[in-house]
């Protein structure tokens, strides 16, 4: 079976933890001795990931195939990138301080753009998987402020709920809260941010399942929401064993909220 096109790992952007000077400089001295478009492809390779996918790449470039991939065989023979064993479908940078290097000489406008590109490229060409599906939540996330919040939602809390059905729950956890970060309606927003509560309390992270749980409870949401948030609270006090005080006062006020529901049966014939 031929394995699908990869879509360049998930990774963190980097844009926030700057690299050494010393590296900086050394990158720069590299870049600038590349022809523009062996540049821009460095650039494009920064952005799309920890592992890069040529296809792909070429799919993104603003190139022709042909001078796209001479600008990468330039950026490997100038030590920026290098192919992964065993084929040379697959590139990378030879440590990850240069790539932040590479992110951090770049202007954020271009970053964001290319994020964009990266994203739509990789909608249009790589086949449907797990690792699509978190490629789409990274880059849509990471060019929200183009106007793609609503993907990157989309695809953040799809990603969320596979990892959270493979037991991945801090990855879960993560994806939930970025999507709830996103996301502009009050209802929409604490229900993500109850499944990061709802992660974190299987990730064993009681403290921030707490923080969370307490946040929706106290937030403008209905009574059923705050009922939802307060068990979770309950649920992550008594697991460490703390004292459940603050439990018992989310409890009591979630309730006393909440209407009858006549429908309900009762306790005893």
């Amino acid at each position: 079976m031929a394995r699908p096109p990869r879509a360049g790992r998930a990774a963190p952007d980097l844009t926030t933890r700057r690299a050494p000077a010393s590296v900086r400089d050394t990158v720069l001295d590299r870049l600038e001795r590349l022809t523009a478009p062996g540049r821009q492809t460095v650039e494009l390779a920064a952005v799309f990931g920890e592992d890069i996918d040529v296809a792909t790449v070429l799919a993104t470039a603003e190139w022709s195939r042909e001078t796209t991939l001479a600008a990468l065989d330039e950026a490997v023979a100038f030590g920026l990138l290098e192919p992964v064993p065993p084929t040379d479908d697959v590139l990378r940078f030879p440590h990850a301080l240069s790539r932040q290097a590479v992110l951090d000489l770049m202007p954020a406008s271009r970053r964001l753009n290319l994020h964009a590109a990266v994203a739509r490229a990789v909608e249009s060409t790589v086949p449907a998987s797990e690792r699509r599906t978190q490629q789409l939540a990274f880059h849509y996330a990471q060019a929200q402020a183009l106007g793609h919040a609503g993907k990157a939602v989309r695809y953040l809390t799809a990603a969320a709920r596979s990892a959270a059905r493979g037991l991945a729950h801090e990855d879960a956890a993560r994806w939930f809260e970025q999507a709830a970060a996103l996301v502009d309606d009050g209802t929409e927003r604490s229900r993500l941010l109850l499944s990061a509560a709802d992660s974190h309390l299987l990730a064993g992270d009681f403290a921030r399942a707490r923080a969370l749980a307490e946040q929706v409870a106290l937030g403008d949401v209905d009574a059923g929401g705050r009922l939802m948030a307060a068990v979770v609270y309950e649920d992550a006090s008594w697991r460490p064993g703390l004292p459940g005080h603050r439990a018992v006062q989310l409890l009591a006020d979630a309730l006393g909220a909440a209407e009858a529901d006549l429908t309900d049966p009762p306790l005893r014939p």
